[in-house]
């Protein structure tokens, strides 16, 4: 069971300058090299912020259908997914740079019971820690192979 609240820590290091590289990490594992993306004149060389929040989006996604599905006992053979998150200028805060919409597609491989999984991947999506922490809307396919 769950006790909430939960805390997660992370910390990063960083030199002066938008064409170097630092370092960011979590917990006690070990550290990811990062950079500032070419959309923002970096040099491209590491995952960006970015990155790692389109990731964090769909991997949460992805851990939540987990546990859903195991305490469902709904056994799958595979859940693929992909996050395509849009950041533009908002119109209405005087410019301000926001994530302004994410579209996630899954495709569930070898579901024991279609329609109980169509039912767990539409409940996932209004479960998920992350996704419910947008303030964007997130739209969501899925294909049941």
């Amino acid at each position: 069971m769950v006790t909430y609240p939960l805390e997660i820590f992370s910390k990063s290091q960083s030199p002066s300058g938008i064409q170097n590289e630092w370092s960011a990490r979590a917990g006690s594992f070990g550290p990811l090299d990062l950079s500032i993306p070419r959309e923002f004149d970096g040099p491209n060389s590491a995952y960006s912020p970015e990155d790692l929040f389109a990731m964090a989006l769909v991997s949460c996604f992805t851990a939540t259908f987990k546990v859903v599905a195991e305490r469902s006992r709904l056994e799958f053979e595979s859940l693929d997914g992909e996050c395509h998150m849009s950041i533009d200028r908002d119109s209405g805060d005087k410019g301000t740079v926001r994530v302004i919409a994410v579209d996630f597609k899954f495709s569930l491989r070898g579901a024991a019971d279609s329609a109980k999984a169509e039912r767990l991947l539409q409940q996932t999506s209004k479960q998920c820690i992350l996704i419910n922490s947008l303030k964007a809307p997130a739209r969501f396919a899925f294909d049941l192979v």
